[in-house]
């Protein structure tokens, strides 16, 4: 069997899970920031499998490595959000394929281990719907699944 180099790390596992400076580790929801909104249009990307007739115009790509910025800035300055890490794993896999998911998919984890009282969404009276949903939501996306299959 031949000898397999290890993967290193797409992200700095450290700097993401350092607590963020105040009274709750977990930093202060970004749901409504200017932030999440610049990582939200910086992963938005125009259906190619539409077709757009008459209104054809150059088809909008998501830019993952904007993405990994702005993401990796929010969880390590500003928050702890499972959505915005849900949406650094769909742009490290667009970036670096297996080993961005397994690095997302990691950080995601390491993220409910550390954090899980503090997380954001928070848990709205027993309710977790708010954090099934962003984990939910990555089983839905066609272009995750479309980044792994394009690394195979």
């Amino acid at each position: 069997m031949a000898n397999v180099e290890p993967i290193a790390p797409t992200i700095d596992f450290e700097v993401l899970l350092t607590p963020i400076a105040g009274d709750n580790p977990a930093g202060e929801p970004m749901q409504y920031s200017g932030l999440y909104d610049e990582i939200r249009e910086a992963r938005r990307a125009d259906d190619t499998s539409v077709s757009y007739g008459a209104w054809q115009t150059e088809l909008k790509v998501a830019d993952f490595r904007k993405v990994v910025e702005l993401a990796t800035t929010a969880l390590s300055t500003q928050t702890k959000d499972l959505q915005i890490a849900v949406w650094l794993t769909e742009a490290l896999t667009g970036q670096y394929g297996f080993a961005g998911f397994r690095d997302g998919l990691q950080l995601i984890r390491r993220l409910e281990e550390d954090f899980w009282d503090t997380l954001y969404p928070e848990i709205d009276e027993g309710d977790m719907e708010a954090r099934a949903n962003a984990i939910d939501w990555m089983n839905t996306q066609k272009g995750l699944t479309l980044s792994l299959k394009k690394f195979r």
